[in-house]
């Protein structure tokens, strides 16, 4: 078991060990959820990070010139964007 100590500003450092086994880079999404007392963290899986793409495209979905659009994408954590890449090329 692994304690870790959390910031003035809420932010926890998962340890490495711990990273490494999960697979876990700077950019990754984890699900939060309170079982009981327990707090749970759970990597986001590629499905739900199409779906979490998806969603953030219809948040922000606009009429938008090319401008606009890249704008709106620069604000896109870079996961998104290698998830992207990696859904146009399996299309």
């Amino acid at each position: 078991m692994h304690r870790i100590k959390m910031t003035s500003k809420g932010q926890l450092t998962l340890p490495k060990q711990i990273r490494e086994k999960l697979r876990l880079r700077a950019g990754s999404y984890l699900e939060v959820r309170i079982r009981g007392t327990e707090l749970v963290l759970k990597p986001v899986t590629q499905e739900n990070d199409s779906e979490m793409l998806l969603e953030y495209c219809r948040q922000n979905a606009q009429e938008a010139d090319l401008d606009k659009a890249r704008r709106i994408m620069s604000r896109v954590p870079v996961a998104m964007h290698e998830r992207v890449r990696q859904l146009r090329e399996e299309g």
